[in-house]
């Protein structure tokens, strides 16, 4: 029994114009009465069917035409492979984004109450990037590199550091990067980037600084706690690095940055 298009399409709950879309693609090869109509025929209606699966795999209308009237048992095996494949990269990805929603959420929750607070604590596993200075962040975003790692954003982050040595040197320069979680570097398989640094989860203080405005960050906003590391009997045991939890424009009208850092230190002594 045959169909007129609009039937179909209800039937299918589909429009009349993607019918039409499908058959300008060669999809689907509906006959025409002797009044001009468009009839489709129970075979359209299952390749339909087909379509409308393979397209809800997210498979492109180009490979489904390939699939349906060049493929075989093998090549459809090979397609739902890829595919699999991609959902599963993508699962992870979305996975891996919602556990650093709930990260970032769990932080902000108490960001103000917990400004200019010190905890000694264990820093977490992280890979970075010196990608660029603070001067040079808009010229170097568009780099191939920050291009992979923004593309991972949030799960990737943005990671201020503050080199060991430039705390005797008193610079002011703070390194712009992107940083990522040890196991997502490894689970994204970035593991091919080249200049890369480890920084392994070692004991640290860990704290919190909000920038406000033109006040950026600099070493000004790190000596408390380098005074408070020496009265603790402690030392510095390592680049102090860390990511960037949020910002937002206030009431004030000012554009406020909040840091989450890890200063790894040693026992003096």
């Amino acid at each position: 029994m045959k169909s007129r298009i609009k039937e179909t399409a209800n039937a299918m709950n589909v429009s009349n114009e993607l019918l039409r879309y499908y058959e300008r693609l060669g999809l689907i090869h509906p006959v025409r009465n002797e009044s001009g109509y468009r009839e489709y025929a129970q075979q359209d209606v299952e390749i339909l069917t087909g379509i409308l699966r393979y397209k809800n795999m997210d498979i492109p209308l180009e490979q489904i035409k390939t699939l349906i009237y060049e493929g075989s048992l093998e090549t459809l095996e090979e397609t739902l492979s890829q595919k699999i494949e991609d959902f599963e990269w993508n699962l992870k990805k979305q996975q891996a984004i919602l556990q650093s929603m709930i990260d970032c959420r769990r932080e902000l929750e108490n960001v103000k109450a917990n400004l200019h607070e010190i905890e000694l604590t264990t820093s977490p596993a992280i890979v970075r990037f010196s990608l660029f200075s603070k001067t040079r962040i808009m010229s170097e975003i568009a780099g191939e590199k920050n291009r992979q790692f923004t593309n991972l954003l949030p799960i990737s982050f943005i990671s201020p550091v503050v080199r060991k040595q430039d705390w005797t040197n008193k610079k002011s320069q703070i390194e712009f990067g992107f940083g990522i979680a040890l196991n997502d570097f490894q689970e994204f398989q970035l593991t091919w980037f080249e200049n890369y640094e480890n920084h392994p989860s070692n004991l640290a203080y860990s704290f919190l600084i909000e920038t406000i405005g033109e006040d950026r960050l600099n070493l000004a906003h790190f000596y408390w706690v380098l005074e408070y590391v020496c009265q603790q009997g402690y030392e510095v045991n390592g680049d102090c690095w860390g990511y960037t939890l949020g910002n937002c424009v206030g009431k004030d009208q000012e554009h406020h940055r909040f840091h989450r850092f890890y200063l790894p230190v040693i026992k003096r002594g």
